[in-house]
């Protein structure tokens, strides 16, 4: 019999996905149930001011499968840190544990089952250690501020940490009435989550993660840059 400590609610952000990407969506999360079958999941997916058709096909593939899930639609892109978060308030209170996944699954469904046992065994938050492999994936300027990055946490914020923008993680129930005190809507929201974790003194743990077959790591923009610096200056002001 299910109790409190096998509810797990997994939120998805969407943003402007390429067409057909509910297939892929779909696969991964049946497949998630179907390993994991001694857990009660509920998808949540937010999205991120796409058109409102864009998430219509897949609702009505996880009707016809009969798999738990609730969408919620938010009016213009606002980021993935806000859209987590408001997955993260709309999950249902009495789930032990969070699971935050892009929406092709970029690591697979391994790393899910490690985080829950992570979670299981103690641990409040559990990021995924994507490892040197990653780095020779990534398009050139990627890697070299990757690189760069993982020395910063390291050696300025004294994070013993691999890493802390894996995009997969898993929180506890503890984890989750902190992150969502969260205010950064950039993608270093998983950077304010992990120092609002460290200040309140809950466990971080690691997985290790490999990307899975045919996912490509695009190049970003500037302005995506300059609005992660902004970010982090706002991250330093305040939790520093």
């Amino acid at each position: 019999m299910l109790n409190s400590k096998n509810q797990v609610s997994v939120i998805i952000p969407v943003h402007n996905p390429p067409l057909h990407w509910e297939e892929s969506t779909l696969e991964h999360i049946v497949a998630l149930q179907t390993l994991l079958a001694e857990y009660k999941f509920h998808f949540i997916l937010i999205n991120d001011g796409s058109p409102m058709n864009v998430i219509r096909k897949l609702r009505k593939k996880l009707d016809k499968v009969q798999i738990r899930h609730s969408i919620y639609h938010l009016p213009e892109n606002l980021g993935k840190g806000k859209a987590l978060r408001t997955g993260l308030l709309k999950a249902a209170q009495n789930s032990s544990y969070y699971i935050c996944v892009d929406w092709d699954f970029p690591f697979g469904i391994t790393p899910i089952q490690s985080i829950l046992e992570e979670l299981a065994g103690g641990a409040d938050v559990v990021l995924v250690d994507r490892g040197n492999e990653y780095l020779r994936k990534l398009p050139a300027s990627r890697s070299w501020l990757t690189r760069l990055w993982r020395i910063f946490i390291r050696k300025y914020l004294g994070l013993d940490l691999p890493d802390t923008q894996g995009g997969l993680k898993g929180l506890s129930h503890k984890a989750q009435q902190v992150a969502v005190q969260g205010t950064i809507n950039s993608f270093l929201s998983d950077l304010e989550l992990i120092l609002l974790c460290r200040r309140h003194k809950l466990q971080i743990k690691t997985v290790k993660a490999y990307l899975r077959g045919g996912v490509r790591l695009a190049s970003f923009s500037l302005s995506v840059y300059f609005r992660e610096l902004k970010s982090l200056l706002e991250i330093l002001k305040k939790l520093q």
